[in-house]
Parts: structure tokens; C-alpha cells; sequence
């Protein structure tokens, strides 16, 4: 009887009341020390234990495990990013090149233009989605949006290569081009794209080494929907050593700190005659024609043995016509009166050969002989 007693008393400062009534004892500045060091994350609850009261972290009762935990100085909280700061991140070694709007409906436009001839500095073709213009002209971009866009996006603008073979690869200028501004210590001496906003920043991504110009995207102003920013290109798509006549592809991305919040992606191409590229382009693709009909352009070669008239006879047509035979149907009769028998017989002679010469004359020179032969036999005939 009395090993019981001693045996519960002996269990009694190790049970839940009276660890419960030692905490309600304690003030609260010190409990609020207790657990500062404790990072409630890291503990791994048992099966059963004591529940520290207002807290939730569980004290093992005696002959169980104590969880490992790290009591040293208080775990601070990381400070979030303030608005506008560009949060480097890694970037896919291939780009997406797919145009997504994203929830902000970021789209792309272009402005019309009323003719396109060959002195133009850009245009863009609707039919291929394809951007032509020469290098370091001015070109506008207009990017608009559904909705009003925070105050910490960026715009970002970045070239690559279109084909599966050459898209690893990085886009930038040709040593001709590019040699004059490395010389003089030009960050921006190697990149493709150049921006005229005073605010760009040109940068080479540490991983994939990739080429882009970000800049702060602006809300379109007071009575226009839509913000336009300037962009040039430092090389041409032929340059050897530089984009080498591989197809390039412009992608523009609204992002905001590490998250991508809309993509415009499109052909490139840098030229010397941006109206000509664009025509020689589209009228490749347009419909050919049906074997019937002859190619647009094109003259149909003719065979000369399958003409029986020669050039000769072609020749002979008047150049002019007189209105008389242009419009028959104001012809009149004229009429001619003489006194002389003789004069008579001699117009009417000279009607006759007019009729044959205008009837015959335009024969050709095959007919002609054969009429003269004839002639000449029945001359003969007469005589003999």
C-alpha cells in the first residue's frame, strides 16, 4: 500500500496537471522567450506527449525520444523584394516562341501603311506574321493591353533562331559590325536588339548566355490605347559570323519580377529593301495558277512551224487606220461627174486596180506569186 503511494506520488510532477499548472505559473514574457528558439517547422510530433498549452508544440513525456530541434538564435523572416526590383532568375535554355496574352491580353500592333514601295524603313506582313526592316532604322512598336498593368512589369525583348537546328544557339552581331563598339568598351557592343528608351538595360543571361534589352512597361497615356517603344537592329540576317541568313524569331515578354505574364513572339527579317522582301514573300505563297491558264509574267513561247502566215503579211497592215475603216458605219458614197468618155473608161480602169490592190495586197507573199502565175498563164492563153 504504501509502495503505491510512493509510486504515484512519485508519477505526479511528471503528469499533464501539474505541467500544466507550472506553465500558467510562468509569465508570459518568459514563455514568449521559451519559444522563440524553438522552430516549431523542424519538430516531428510523436505518438503521444505533453502539448505545450496556447503554443501546439508537444513535449515528450519521460522514456520517449526528444525530437531534434535547433535552439539557437530565432529564424528571421526573409524580406520580400520591393516593387520595381528585377529578380534575376534561370531562364529555359529554349525560349518559348508561341504568342500567349496572358491575363493582361498583352498584344502587339503595328501602324498602317498607306504604300509600300521600296524607300520604306519597315513594314510588317500580316500573311507571315514577319517583321521586315533595315538595319538602324527606327521601327515602332505598340503594345497594348485589356487592362491597366502594375508599376513593377518589365517589357523584355530577345531574338532567336527559328530553325530546330540553330535555336540553341546565341543570337548576336557579326565581328564586322560589332568590332568598332568592343574597341571602345560598349557593353552592349555584341546585341542585336537596341532600344531608344533611356531606361533599358541591356543583359546577358548567366546560364544560356542569351542576349535581351528589359525596360519598364509603361501604361498607354491619356486617350491612346496603346505604348509604343522604339527598337532598331545592329545587323543584317545575311551578315556572315552574325545571324548568317539563319531565320530569326522576336519575342516580347511582360513579365513581372520572375513570373511571365504575356508573350507576343514574330518573324524577323533585316534587310536592305524591306518593301521587296515583303512582295518577293507574299507572292510566293499566293495560289499558283491551274495548268490552263498561263503563269502571270510569263510569255507562252509559240511554234513557228504551226504558222502558215509569215511576218511578212503582218507587216504589210497599215500602222494607222483611217476613220472610215475604224467605224464602217459612217462610210459614204462619193460621186464623180465627167464629161469624157475617155476620162470615164480610165477611172473606172483605176477603180478596178484600187479594188484589187486592196483586196489582194495584204495576201501574202506565197498567195501573190501564185496569182501572178496565173495571171500570166491566162495572158498567154489570150495571145496564143
Amino acid at each position: 500500500m504504501t509502495e503505491n503511494i510512493g509510486s504515484s506520488q512519485e508519477s505526479l510532477p511528471l503528469s499533464q496537471e501539474t505541467f500544466n499548472s507550472l506553465w500558467n505559473m510562468m509569465d508570459f514574457s518568459g514563455r514568449e522567450e521559451m519559444l522563440a528558439g524553438i522552430d516549431a517547422a523542424n519538430l516531428v510530433a510523436p505518438e503521444s506527449g505533453i502539448i505545450i498549452p496556447e503554443s501546439g508544440i508537444i513535449i515528450p513525456e519521460c522514456g520517449m525520444a526528444a525530437p531534434e530541434c535547433d535552439m539557437g538564435a530565432p529564424v528571421q523572416p526573409q524580406a520580400s523584394s520591393p516593387l520595381g526590383a528585377h529578380v534575376p532568375f534561370s531562364r529555359s535554355s529554349l525560349p518559348a516562341t508561341c504568342s500567349w496574352p496572358g491575363f493582361y491580353g498583352f498584344q502587339l500592333l503595328f501602324a498602317s501603311q498607306d504604300k509600300v514601295n521600296k524607300h520604306i524603313t519597315w513594314t510588317y506582313s500580316q500573311v507571315d506574321n514577319k517583321l521586315y526592316v533595315r538595319k538602324d532604322a527606327l521601327c515602332p512598336f505598340s503594345f497594348t493591353t485589356t487592362t491597366t498593368v502594375m508599376s513593377d512589369v518589365c517589357l523584355r525583348a530577345m531574338a532567336i533562331f527559328s530553325s530546330p537546328e540553330h535555336t540553341s544557339e546565341v543570337v548576336h552581331r557579326c565581328v564586322n559590325h560589332s568590332q568598332k563598339e568592343l574597341l571602345q568598351g560598349i557593353l552592349e557592343a555584341e546585341h542585336l536588339i537596341r532600344s531608344e528608351s533611356p531606361l533599358a538595360r541591356y543583359e546577358t543571361d548567366a546560364s544560356t548566355r542569351r542576349h535581351s534589352v528589359i525596360m519598364p512597361f509603361e501604361n498607354p497615356p491619356v486617350g491612346q490605347s496603346f505604348s509604343t517603344y522604339i527598337f532598331k537592329f545592329a545587323c543584317f540576317s545575311s551578315c556572315a559570323g552574325g545571324p548568317n541568313r539563319r531565320p530569326l524569331t522576336l519575342i516580347f515578354t511582360l513579365e513581372q519580377g520572375n513570373k511571365v505574364l504575356g508573350r507576343v513572339a514574330l518573324d524577323l527579317k533585316i534587310c536592305a529593301c524591306p518593301g521587296r522582301d515583303k512582295y518577293i514573300a507574299e507572292k510566293e505563297k499566293l495560289p499558283q495558277p491551274t495548268a490552263s491558264a498561263p503563269p502571270i509574267g510569263k510569255k507562252i513561247k509559240k511554234d513557228s512551224s504551226s504558222i502558215s502566215i509569215s511576218r511578212d503579211y503582218f507587216e504589210n497592215f497599215p500602222k494607222k487606220k483611217r476613220l472610215e475603216e475604224e467605224k464602217p458605219e459612217k462610210r459614204q458614197e462619193y460621186i464623180i461627174k465627167v464629161k469624157d468618155v475617155e476620162c470615164y473608161n480610165f477611172l473606172i480602169a483605176m477603180k478596178q486596180l484600187f479594188q484589187g490592190h486592196k483586196r489582194f495586197g495584204r495576201l501574202p507573199p506565197e498567195c501573190r506569186a501564185l496569182l501572178r502565175i496565173y495571171k500570166s498563164s491566162s495572158d498567154e492563153d489570150e495571145k496564143s
